[in-house]
């Protein structure tokens, strides 16, 4: 019995930084996903001001969408005789966890919506 003596914190020791790393990294995810809906929403957003604006082309138009988007980028397109706005926001995401195979990388979302002001 007196063989065993220490087992047990040796067995923690070993497994507590996996089980960090798997929380950190389930906590990065969750982080991830929380910035892509919240650029699906802005980019939503933006896009919906703008499809009914006045004159979505008007720079006063799409600097105020922006603003909503957090700096989105706009696209508009005549398809037919409909107007077609396209917001797109973009943001990077950096993982808080240090972990070796973690870097940053790029979300972008998209939202397409016809223009109604016009």
């Amino acid at each position: 019995m007196t063989g065993d003596r220490g087992s047990a914190a040796i067995e923690f020791g070993l497994a507590f930084p996996l089980l960090v790393m798997l929380l950190a990294g389930i906590a990065d995810l969750g982080r991830a996903l929380w910035l892509h809906h919240a650029l699906a929403k802005s980019a939503e957003t933006a896009g919906r001001y703008l499809a009914r604006a006045a004159d979505p082309t008007n720079a006063a138009s799409q600097a105020a969408a922006a603003q909503l988007a957090g700096g989105a980028t706009f696209t508009l397109a005549a398809v037919g005789d409909a107007t077609w706005v396209t917001t797109t926001a973009t943001a990077v995401f950096q993982p808080v966890a240090a972990l070796p195979f973690a870097s940053g990388f790029t979300l972008q979302v998209s939202h397409v919506e016809r223009c109604l002001g016009q």
